[in-house]
């Protein structure tokens, strides 16, 4: 579980000393000497409640969730080791071994954590990083000390692998661009997953309509359909356009053949011999083939640089079809 984990900022510098050389995180709510708040005891939330002459009970009782602590548990603490900056430890050990509770200490820090490691100590991973966009709208509503974040366990355990695993990294503020590759990255995978839902060809809505469609859109008119020469020659469109003009799919020649595929991992030779067998001699016609597959075989990808084939996997076209919503959505 991935834990938000507050601190006192006016103890930064204690937090951050006792993280470093003892490799425990402190909590507050803790009192000091002879205030008896273990964290361990059942009477924890009521003898905090009176310590404190606090209004509610809300935060005792959210001090209890550390109760739930396992080993390799994920804290994320927001502006430590500064403002703007997040870290984020590891938790050593199941409670209750990975706690211990220090009645000495006169700055109510007297819960204590123990962690394997910590990530982010110098400032490295910044509340900004484009992956923790979501919990950073967020931050403000997660006022308690201790709360669960299960929905940003995927992006803090990215982070922590990437810097245990490999050279120094920094996650510094994200551009606008950055955050705009992301948004277009999760609206292809939106619209790969209803492509991949289409029927491959056949009535109004289909694959090969969807791309027909794309093809219309830049400037080709479709001549003729489904044409195969019996001897492993085979496309779905024949397409034509004004040699004066280019696109993605050619290179400014009259005819396009087009094979159109409805794959998912990846797209072999195969097609591209079809196209290219369709061809034949005629040097004034290009060809194409367009998958929704993740991409093409290395195979498939040296004959078709050979022989100037033009190849669209899932990510082309969603990108090419992305103007396309845009257009609808104007005229809606």
């Amino acid at each position: 579980m991935t834990y938000n984990f507050r601190h006192d900022r006016s103890r930064t510098v204690e937090i951050l000393a006792r993280i470093n050389e003892d490799r425990q995180i402190s909590q507050g709510w803790g009192g000091c000497k002879g205030a008896d708040l273990d964290l361990r005891k059942e009477d924890l939330v009521n003898k905090t409640f009176d310590h404190y002459g606090l209004k509610t009970t809300r935060i005792p009782s959210n001090l209890t969730r550390m109760r739930q602590f396992q080993d390799g548990d994920l804290l994320v603490t927001p502006h430590l080791p500064e403002y703007g900056k997040v870290s984020v430890h590891i938790v050593d050990r199941d409670f209750p071994c990975c706690y211990n509770y220090d009645p000495s200490d006169d700055t109510h820090q007297s819960h204590r954590i123990a962690l394997k490691d910590s990530f982010g100590l110098a400032g490295e991973i910044s509340i900004d990083h484009v992956t923790l966009l979501a919990w950073r709208a967020k931050l403000p509503w997660l006022r308690f000390p201790v709360l669960p974040i299960p929905d940003f366990s995927e992006a803090f355990s990215d982070i922590v692998t990437k810097m245990s695993s490999g050279p120094p990294l920094s996650f510094g503020p994200s551009k606008l661009d950055e955050f705009l590759t992301g948004l277009f990255e999760k609206v292809k995978e939106v619209m790969t997953v209803e492509l991949r839902k289409m029927r491959p060809s056949g009535g109004a809505i289909s694959f090969e309509a969807l791309c027909e469609k794309l093809l219309l859109e830049n400037g080709y008119k479709v001549v003729q359909r489904n044409q195969y020469d019996r001897q492993g020659g085979d496309v779905d469109l024949m397409c034509s356009r004004s040699r004066q003009d280019s696109s993605v799919f050619e290179g400014g020649e009259v005819s396009l053949f087009v094979q159109i595929k409805k794959h998912e991992k990846k797209t072999g030779p195969e097609a591209v011999n079809q196209v290219l067998k369709m061809i034949g001699e005629d040097q004034y016609a290009n060809g194409c083939v367009m998958s929704i597959a993740d991409g093409f075989t290395e195979e498939a990808e040296r004959l078709a640089n050979n022989h100037g084939i033009i190849l669209l996997d899932r990510h082309k076209i969603c990108g090419l079809l992305v103007p396309q919503l845009s257009k609808l959505s104007g005229e809606a």
